[in-house]
């Protein structure tokens, strides 16, 4: 593994760690440079476009908490990249499933409550991260409980959990209306 240190302002510590996974020792920044594909996923409330063509994530959630379950929901996903080469085609899914992920096997087999499908696509010109968000409108969830939002890069599996929590459970009546 190779390391990289050098010295960075204080103001930037704490953003450079959150994107690089590094770890801070004394004002000082250790980075894993080594080519190992890397990658991070979150979920918050919505995307916007900053003023300089950037994407940002806005409102980070671990837990979705509609009025009512069923119901659905509209939220974002957004994954970084980093160390994937430059020069190659490169395949991607992004999806969200019931349960936690664990395998490459798993992920493949899960059902996809919401999926962008499976997408070949050419890196790319060479930055350090590549930046990916999905907007989703009106999700269906039928249950409380956990959720995993998943990104296969190049079969590599990367996932974050998240939970949905209703403050009510509506339940159908054989005449198809609902109660609480």
């Amino acid at each position: 593994m190779e390391y990289y240190a050098g010295p960075t302002p204080a103001a930037r510590v704490d953003q450079i760690l959150m994107s690089l996974k590094a770890e801070s020792f004394g004002g000082f920044f250790i980075m894993d440079t080594s080519n190992k594909v890397e990658a991070v996923v979150v979920i918050g409330d919505a995307v916007s476009r900053l003023a300089d063509n950037q994407d940002a994530i806005i409102n980070l959630q671990l837990k979705l908490r509609p009025k009512y379950i069923p119901t659905t929901l509209s939220f974002a996903v957004a994954a970084i990249v980093s160390n994937y080469n430059y020069n190659e085609s490169h395949t991607m899914e992004l999806f969200i499933t019931k349960g936690t992920i664990e395998s490459l096997t798993h992920a493949e087999q899960s059902q996809r409550i919401q999926t962008t499908g499976k997408r070949t696509f050419n890196a790319p010109l060479p930055k350090d991260n590549l930046r990916i968000s999905w907007s989703l409108q009106n999700v269906g969830f039928e249950t409380n409980g956990e959720y995993s939002a998943v990104l296969i890069f190049d079969k590599l599996v990367f996932s974050t959990k998240f939970y949905v929590q209703a403050d009510h459970e509506l339940q159908l009546k054989e005449n198809g209306n609902q109660e609480q």
